[in-house]
């Protein structure tokens, strides 16, 4: 047995041995330190439940202690001795029992301190914020104890000559106070002892720089008196050391941060007083002098988040978007220069992606803004246009004069701004300035919210609006609060982290109710509110909560003294008197925004506001993102008044017309429309940038692209997004940042047990990097069970985080991840072949990225799913290309080109599948493969089946036959045999489709019932379809029923959705033929349902040419017209021609019924023209009988001719129901037409 010991500094954890103790919660492990912080100490049950659990009932909060006493008891139960005591009303861990690594700190040597590494209870933050305080408190308790202990080891190590081990010390004593001067004054003493005069005179420097920024002071005059001392030389080296003096420890060096690429900006200034600094005669005085200039261009820089990158001679370089998470780097390097060429320097800027570090001034950033900054006049900055597309709407600009640079291939556009002093705008501001876009696909939304506000008017009501980032929440709200002129609005907006993620937020619903805007001073505002509540005792305690929330020193002793809860219902009942002190007749609207950033208290006001506040005329309207959840002491998302509004990205229509706002001028980018709508998810702000950017010339065209048309995939996520996002990836700390670079490679979901394999780390840092990376709100758990499963908060972060990994380690990690899939599965990778067939192409394993894309083509086929089927089959030819040339390859590859034709021609690209065609059929005749030749010959057939190449796709299957011939292949014979079926079915020779092939289907029974092969649907369910169909316009429906009947059952037993929806189309047409019309629209409406949600829009205007026809037998023609005019005009680009004229035939029929003569007959004429082309026999003869319809009412004569040739083909052909048809509608108009067998 062994004993528990317990990590107080560093990652919080406890051990028994050496294994980790696995805390079951996170309240468990927050118990633990709590009797580890204080052990012996005999600590009360209850108050411990109100520390950990505040929100929750006495009873609640006593019913958790219990479970979580139970929970640590088990953790522990293995170690000996027995650590926790437990009482009925008492609780406390046993000193002896348990090793505490604080307890040791007073015995621990110099290297044992130093080898402690972490601030203390790290892993155990908290919103709770009173035990967050008493956690805080503790945290400082035990660093200020090792500082203690630091600070005699160091004097001991000074004064024994020990001058590497008193440097190591005194560096842990900066890395815990970076402010502490005792400590610096140590590193300088044992740096100048150990001839480092350097050394210690940077580190006074650097100390100069931490206090002028962040605390505006200097260094003590001991420091400095210090400073003087080595600088001058009167601080010695020491002597030298006894030679049994302890050797000198080796200084861990950290290595340089790996670089990445990031949006950056160089700001180059040229400072024309450098000159006659650097010429003065006294050189220290010139020294000095420079230094005072360079402080102070560089606390300019500095506030706006600069850093510099070098000096030389009269020339400074910054960069901005390193330090400071900054969306648009260019922005700040202006504006920074706008203030240091008040003094006359000249400055240039210039944006882009460059490799972290100092070579970003070395770089193609550093080059440019330097010859940009000699371009400019003194007094001026001048930016190039990539820097200016950011600073847009940000900084008012005007056009300069274009600047010519040696070996750059086109002039540089440059900019400069309107004036040194324009102020650069934020938020709306910004965005208004830029102009807004349409604002479209949010009808709804805002019909919603004035629903609301109709609604309020009986009492209060609550509307959350919730949705990624960039839906635009905030842009609905603007959009609402337009149109509400006379309401009184109120605002609170929370970010992050700071004071706006805090209570002091709401402090913005006071400054709504005394008319007061955001940079009123709180001491005005809080005159104003005083005013208004009188000063009664009740006024006081009010007065008191609006100091509060106001952040102003509160004098209320007694209000102080209370407890939490009384603070906060104090503070309710103020911001409620806010809200319903109003007149009458006017209504109010609270905008909260962003309330997934508030923190508990503050989440806990807006609850009680929420539940309590039911005063009328009050619209309470908030946003949030989804991962927003209520947490408290009610789900108030269930409450009768309160809805919420979840926004998804915008619909098709929606984005199209936000598309077509966005590039009017630009007809060019038009062809992009299809490529935003499948890319962008409907998010408007991503739309709107990545348009943008194309429209500003920020994108060059693909390869290959036609002339004035550009391709979306090779545009890159807008500098606007990545900026801020790569810039808090480089911050990481390096375990951090490893374990972001794993997740992103695995992609939008990351389970925790492949991300732990992935980057090799123990469960603790692993842990502990988590809770890092949760923090900074790039990752976060959205599954628990059955395991833990994290996800980016954002797909842009994920795209950020990649694009931030070096190309090099991106490949290491897909390639590891790969075997790692390819393990954990056991070779049962079906529901993986995707994902992994992505590592292993991006990990550049050709053959392997070849064959896991073939067979996730295959699956996707198989599921209907013909979008990614396609383009699984285009990565797997992309990889063979790239392996050895060889017969197999070559054969593969024809293969693959020849499956990818039922999906490209489901999608509607029929050039592309007709190429694909050649491309195999070239292939397999080099190969000399006939097996191979003959089915490809076949999906010829099938392709001239819709291109209305009849005859060419019956030499095909002749064709095929001769090349199968001897080939003991009874599947391939049936194949072919149902090519020509669908071809004779497809023209209307259906006695003839009868005749030739009715017993092929044979085949497909028993074992091969379900055969589907390398074509689109299951053999049976076509091919019997087919056959049933031609069997009830021949007049048989016995045997049509039956053949329709196995197609129906086959389909059911598949489940594929495109054989269901032919099974049904093709049984709805049967239906409709022998006129049960009723019977056939719901089986019409079956097929259209599954087409309209899958990837099968090729088959949508087939489906609505017959069911339009349906309704227009039903007699309901408005329908019936409505759905074959959008059939004919919308869906004609993914649809073959000989489905469009089917549908246009119905079309004028329906222009018949209407008495709309003059277009019946213009559509029908195209319709005769059209299938006489195509030698369509069934179409010619419909609509010769229909266009006789149309002219026999004007002229008989004609009308006769026509029908008579109508009847002839009917005739010839065997149709004998349209042979009744015929004669039936010539006797309507008086045409005699019986002396014609």
């Amino acid at each position: 047995m062994a004993r528990l010991s317990i990590r107080l500094f560093g990652h919080f954890e406890a051990r028994i041995g050496a294994a980790l103790v696995d805390m079951p919660t996170r309240q468990t492990s927050l118990l633990l330190a709590l009797l580890a912080l204080d052990p012996d100490r005999m600590l009360s049950r209850d108050m411990l439940a109100a520390l950990l659990w505040p929100d929750r009932g006495e009873d609640q909060a006593r019913t958790s202690m219990r479970q979580a006493l139970y929970r640590l008891k088990t953790a522990v139960a293995a170690a000996d001795p027995a650590p926790v005591e437990i009482e009925p009303r008492w609780v406390r861990l046993i000193g002896d029992a348990v090793d505490i690594d604080a307890a040791a700190l007073d015995l621990a040597d110099g290297p044992a301190l130093t080898a402690i590494s972490g601030a203390p209870l790290q892993g155990l933050e908290t919103r709770n914020a009173e035990l967050e305080t008493r956690l805080g408190s503790e945290r400082l308790r035990l660093q200020r104890r090792l500082i203690d202990r630091l600070d005699v080891l160091t004097a001991e190590a000074i004064e024994a000559h020990r001058f590497a081990e008193a440097e190591a010390l005194a560096n842990r004593r900066l890395s815990l106070d970076p402010f502490d001067e005792s400590a610096l004054r140590d590193l300088m003493v044992a740096s100048v002892r150990q001839g480092r005069r350097n050394a210690a005179l940077d580190a006074y420097q650097a100390m100069v720089q931490r206090l002028r920024a962040d605390l505006s002071v200097t260094p003590a005059d001991e420091t400095q008196a210090l400073w003087r001392d080595i600088r001058s030389g009167d601080l010695a080296e020491a002597p030298p050391e006894p030679e049994d003096a302890a050797p000198e420890p080796a200084m861990p060096v950290a290595p340089p941060p790996a670089a990445t690429l990031r949006h950056c900006a160089v700001l180059h200034v040229i400072v024309p007083e450098f000159g006659a600094v650097l010429s003065a005669e006294n050189p220290e005085a010139a020294e000095l002098a420079r230094h005072r200039t360079l402080d102070a261009f560089d606390a300019i820089a500095a506030g706006g988040g600069g850093r510099r990158l070098g000096a030389m001679g009269n020339e400074l370089a910054y960069a901005f978007g390193e330090i400071v998470s900054d969306e648009a780097p260019a922005v700040s390097a202006v504006q920074v220069g706008m203030e240091m060429v008040r003094t006359g320097a000249a400055g240039g800027v210039h944006a882009g992606d460059s490799i972290t570090g100092d070579g970003i001034g070395q770089g193609p950033l550093g080059f440019l803004a330097r010859h940009i900054a000699r371009a400019a006049q003194p007094g001026e900055v001048r930016l190039s246009g990539l820097a200016q597309a950011e600073c847009h709407g940000s900084i008012d600009l005007e056009r300069m004069p274009d600047l010519e640079i040696t070996g750059l291939g086109a002039a540089l556009r440059l900019w400069r701004p309107v004036s040194n002093r324009t102020e650069r705008r934020h938020g709306w501001a910004a965005r208004r300035s830029r102009g807004l876009s349409r604002f479209v696909g949010r009808q709804g939304e805002l019909a919603e919210l004035d629903a609301a506000l109709v609604r309020c008017e009986t009492g209060a009501r609550v509307i959350l609006l919730t949705g990624e980032a960039g839906l635009g929440k905030s842009r609905i709200v603007h959009e609402f609060l337009q149109g509400q002129g006379d309401a009184l609005v109120y605002r609170a907006n929370f970010a992050a982290r700071g004071k706006d993620s805090t209570y002091l937020a709401l402090g913005g619903i006071l400054r709504g109710w005394v008319g007061l805007s955001d940079t009123a001073p709180a001491r005005e505002v809080l005159t104003a509110v005083e005013a208004r509540i009188g000063a009664t005792s009740a006024g006081r305690v009010l007065l008191a909560a609006a100091g509060w929330v106001l952040d102003t020193p509160v004098q209320d002793a007694d209000w102080i003294a209370g407890s939490r809860d009384r603070r906060r219902r104090s503070l309710v009942e103020l911001l409620a008197t806010a809200l319903e002190h109003r007149p009458p007749d006017r209504k109010a609207i609270l905008v909260i925004e962003d309330i997934h950033w508030a923190d508990d208290p503050a989440a806990s006001v807006i609850e009680q506001l929420v539940t309590t506040l039911k005063s009328r005329g009050l619209l309470i309207l908030m946003t949030s993102r989804p991962e927003f959840r209520p947490e408290f002491r009610t789900d108030w998302l269930r409450l009768a008044h309160v809805r919420q509004l979840r926004l998804e990205g915008l619909e098709p229509g929606a984005l199209n017309d936000l598309v077509d706002d966005l590039i009017a001028e630009r007809p060019g980018l038009s062809s992009l429309r299809r490529q935003l709508v499948q890319a962008t998810g409907g998010v408007p702000l991503y739309v709107e940038e990545v348009i943008r950017a194309l429209r500003d010339g920020d994108a060059a065209p693909a390869p290959g692209s036609a002339p004035g048309t550009r391709d979306l995939s090779g545009v890159e996520i807008p500098a606007s997004i990545r900026g801020v996002l790569g810039l808090r990836i480089e911050r990481l700390p390096a375990d951090q940042r490893q374990v972001l670079e794993a997740a992103a490679v695995i992609g939008a979901q990351v389970p925790e047990r492949l991300l732990a394999r992935l980057t090799g780390l123990a469960p603790d840092p692993l842990a502990e990097a988590l809770d890092g990376l949760a923090e900074a709100e790039l990752l976060h758990r959205v599954h628990s069970f059955p395991e833990h499963v994290l996800a980016f908060n954002h797909a842009l972060m994920l795209e950020a985080a990649y694009r931030a990994t070096l190309p090099s380690r991106r490949q290491a990690l897909h390639r590891q991840m790969l075997d790692l899939l390819d393990e954990g599965h056991g070779g049962r990778t079906d529901d993986h072949l995707e994902e992994m067939a992505d590592h292993a192409r991006f990990g550049n394993l050709w053959d392997r990225a070849a064959g896991l894309s073939e067979r996730a083509g295959d699956r996707a086929t198989g599921m209907s799913a013909y979008q990614r089927a396609v383009l699984h089959y285009e990565r797997a030819i992309d990889a063979l290309a790239r392996l050895e040339p060889s017969r197999a390859i070559s054969l593969r590859q024809a293969e693959l080109y020849q499956r990818m034709r039922p999906g490209l021609m489901i999608l509607g690209l029929f050039d592309r599948a007709y190429a694909s065609l050649r491309k195999a059929e070239a292939l397999f005749r080099e190969a000399g493969d006939r097996r191979a030749l003959a089915e490809c010959h076949v999906h010829l057939a099938y392709f001239h089946a819709t291109d209305s190449r009849f005859d060419a796709g019956l030499d095909c299957c002749d064709t095929a036959v001769e090349e199968a011939r001897g080939l003991e292949d009874p599947l391939l014979h049936a194949e072919i045999e149902g090519a020509r079926c669908q071809l004779l079915r497809m023209r209307g020779l259906f006695a003839q489709a009868v005749r030739q092939c009715g017993d092929f289907t044979d085949i497909y029974t028993g074992a091969h019932r379900a055969y589907r092969g390398p074509h689109l649907g299951t053999r049976a369910v076509w091919g019997r379809a087919h056959l049933a169909v031609c069997r009830a316009y021949l007049g048989d429906p016995a045997a049509a029923q039956v053949d329709i009947a196995e197609a129906l059952a086959v389909a059911e037993a598949t489940g594929r959705p495109v054989d269901l929806q032919f099974a049904w189309h093709n049984a709805a047409i049967c239906e409709r033929i022998e006129g049960r019309i009723d019977a056939a629209l719901p089986l019409f409406a079956r097929a259209l349902d599954i087409v309209r949600r899958t990837d099968l829009d090729y088959f949508q205007a087939w489906i609505m040419g017959n069911m339009g026809e349906a309704l227009l037998e039903a007699g309901n023609i408005d329908f019936g017209m409505q759905m074959l005019t959008e059939a004919v005009e919308r869906k004609a680009p993914v649809t073959a021609e000989v489905l469009l004229t089917l549908a246009r035939i119905s079309l004028g029929k329906g222009h018949l019924l209407t008495g709309d003569l003059d277009r019946a007959e213009t559509v029908l004429r195209r319709c005769l023209a059209d299938s006489r082309a195509m030698g369509h026999r069934f179409f010619e003869q419909v609509a010769l009988r229909r266009l006789a319809c149309a002219v026999g009412q004007r002229d008989p004569e004609q009308g006769g001719h026509l029908f008579r040739a109508a009847l002839g083909i009917a005739v010839s052909d065997g149709m004998v129901r349209d042979e009744t048809r015929c004669r039936l509608r010539a006797r309507d108009l008086g045409i005699d037409l019986d002396g014609i067998a």
